[in-house]
């Protein structure tokens, strides 16, 4: 076996105790180092299994990591309001069962962003298209189109803007443009609305700046 291979194993088994420790108590404490030992495997099997569908956003991965995060998050099934997701199954002769679980579980969450992405090419829209209301604020951010300036280059702006906010704010002002409530934010990144509306704010004030650049 090759010292790479060794640590593959290595790695594995240690992933697969963390999720069978933070599934069997719900300890609070436990899932933090279970997200940071699985995020760069969560990216890497992400932007394989989009690429393979001809999907190379960033933001692609990005909206992956936070369905998959949310997914282990409520592994332990605490909640009785939230529903059920498949567990992890810990199975003593198999090297790489938490390997092979976070390869599985990425790589569906993967898909499910293929298809949203899939149903809402044809109903895409310029930025500059969108009725202010549905803006969710950020209507307010959107440059002007004029003779000089127009829509399309509007659009352009707006989009390299977005794309240069913070992680977290770009996935709030996406999913605000998708037409999800604040709700709905709130529990697909695992916080509270108040949380939301203070990126949503913070979001706004990002783009006025990077459009002012």
């Amino acid at each position: 076996m090759t010292a790479t291979e060794t640590q593959r194993g290595d790695d594995d088994e240690s992933l697969g105790r963390l999720l069978a420790a933070w599934q069997a108590a719900g300890d609070l404490a436990r899932l933090e180092p279970l997200l940071a030992a699985a995020r760069p495997l969560i990216e890497r099997t992400a932007a394989r299994s989009l690429r393979r569908h001809g999907v190379a956003d960033p933001a692609a991965i990005d909206d992956v990591v936070s369905r998959v995060f949310d997914h282990l998050r409520r592994l332990p099934g605490g909640s009785t309001c939230e529903r059920f997701v498949a567990c992890f199954v810990p199975r003593p002769r198999a090297e790489d069962a938490g390997h092979g679980y976070v390869v599985w579980l990425t790589s569906r969450r993967s898909m499910d962003v293929v298809r949203d992405r899939r149903r809402c090419h044809g109903q895409a829209r310029c930025f500059a298209e969108v009725a202010p209301a549905e803006l969710a604020g950020l209507a307010d951010a959107r440059p002007a189109a004029t003779a000089d300036s127009p829509a399309e280059d509007a659009c352009c702006r707006l989009r390299a803007a977005v794309a240069r906010l913070d992680p977290r704010q770009r996935l709030v002002v996406e999913l605000l443009l998708d037409g999800k409530s604040q709700a709905v934010i709130a529990h697909a990144i695992d916080v509270c609305e108040g949380t939301v509306s203070r990126l949503r704010s913070r979001a706004i004030e990002s783009l006025r700046r990077l459009l002012d650049e």
